[in-house]
């Protein structure tokens, strides 16, 4: 929940910069914030990809393996 709250909350100000600053999204964020983002996303995407492939393997076993 955190990741998706952060990536939330930041997605406006990546995209636009602080514009009732006048402030560009590349004086907000950094490239640290950017590989933060990533590892973020990776890590949402592989915790996915196991529970899907979990479901998968429950559903094929339910099935006696006609799947």
């Amino acid at each position: 929940a955190r990741i998706s709250r952060d990536l939330s909350l930041n997605r406006g100000p990546a995209m636009y910069g602080n514009e009732s600053s006048e402030i560009p999204p590349e004086e907000l964020y950094d490239d640290e914030d950017s590989r933060r983002a990533i590892r973020n996303a990776q890590l949402v995407h592989d915790l996915c990809l196991k529970l899907f492939e979990e479901r998968v393997r429950e559903l094929k076993a339910g099935l006696g393996g006609q799947y």
